[in-house]
């Protein structure tokens, strides 16, 4: 079941997801307990998540700005990867995109990221542009994408 940031609390929100985040990504989490405190509170932000027998197994964070929806951080527990939970995820967010009517999606993505780079591939993102060293511990540099909409 796929729910918005709007059915938890947020202070709890926040400590589950850096765990998940932690539990996902190669890098550890991207970002500490109040940086997503932060964001749930943002007006612009918006989260779609994953629970899955009263845990949450997967996140999709985004922000929406004016037209364009871009994508800050996508985590699935390693426990849970390849359940097709990033791509409902994904198509979530284009059915969101579409009712609000954004034109494109964007998002970076580590360039040794070869699996996330495949998922967004398959889901219509094409690559648009590179950012040299935006990338720290370890520095690296990140995969412009961008899913045009129209």
């Amino acid at each position: 079941m796929i729910k918005r940031k709007k059915a938890y609390d947020y202070s709890e929100l926040a400590q589950v997801l850096v765990l998940v985040s932690e539990a996902s990504y190669q890098t550890g989490s991207p970002w500490k307990e109040n940086q997503f405190l932060e964001d749930l509170t943002h007006d612009k932000s918006e989260y779609l998540i994953v629970e899955e027998e009263g845990e949450i197994t997967a996140y999709l964070a985004f922000h929406i700005l004016f037209d364009e929806i871009e994508i800050i951080n996508l985590a699935v527990l390693s426990t849970k990867k390849r359940k097709g939970y990033a791509k409902a995820l994904l198509n979530e967010l284009k059915e969101y995109a579409k009712q609000e009517r954004c034109r494109a999606v964007f998002l970076e993505v580590r360039e040794s990221n070869e699996p996330a780079r495949q998922l967004y591939t398959k889901n219509g993102f094409i690559q648009t542009g590179k950012r040299k060293n935006y990338y720290h511990y370890p520095v690296e540099d990140a995969i412009l994408m961008m899913l045009n909409l129209n």
